[in-house]
């Protein structure tokens, strides 16, 4: 008796080197030791800056959002109504 190496059933093995119980289960077995390669490849592959910011449990603002609350504080501030585009010109101009 052999025990198959996905399922963990036993079973008779028809063929001296056979591995798996049955083809769905050899199927199945090929399936995740695709995905398992996948993923290291992928690991192997990403920069070390991506796999920093890749935790999607990660709260970080945007830099868009970051300058929409800057414009927002100096519209406070200053009240006025800039937009966005009107921002980046003082921005480029140096007024802000």
């Amino acid at each position: 008796m052999n025990i198959c190496l996905n399922c963990k059933s036993e079973y008779i093995a028809r063929y001296p080197n056979q591995r798996y119980c049955s083809e769905k289960c050899s199927k199945e077995a090929r399936r995740k030791s695709k995905i398992e390669k996948q993923k290291e490849y992928n690991k192997a592959f990403t920069s070390p800056h991506r796999q920093q910011n890749a935790n999607p449990k990660r709260n970080k603002t945007s830099s868009l959002d970051e300058t929409v609350r800057e414009i927002e504080e100096y519209n406070k501030k200053h009240g006025t109504r800039l937009t966005y585009g009107d921002w980046q010109v003082k921005k480029f101009f140096g007024e802000v």
